[in-house]
């Protein structure tokens, strides 16, 4: 079975072929959307604005995913938690 993400997503009909109903996983992800400048100064982030790469943090209770955004007006670090 393919679980396809997104209360309101598109992407069921597009993967699927069809349109379908979203299945409930027990899942659920939280993102945050920080202007990189906000985290300006501070040295143990200075990779995490500059260096466009995704960072994974795995701990046994959720995980952490982070990456840049190129914004039309400035650059963007998107969090993601789960």
């Amino acid at each position: 079975m393919i679980f396809i993400s997104g209360l309101h997503s598109i992407c069921r009909h597009v993967v699927m072929g069809r349109p379908g109903p979203p299945i409930p996983t027990g899942q659920m992800v939280y993102r945050v959307t920080v202007p990189a400048r906000k985290l300006e100064g501070i040295p143990e982030l200075e990779e995490f604005i500059t260096v466009p790469r995704s960072n994974h943090w795995i701990g046994p209770h959720g995980t952490i995913l982070s990456y840049l955004l190129e914004g039309i007006n400035e650059r963007l670090v998107n969090f993601v938690f789960t």
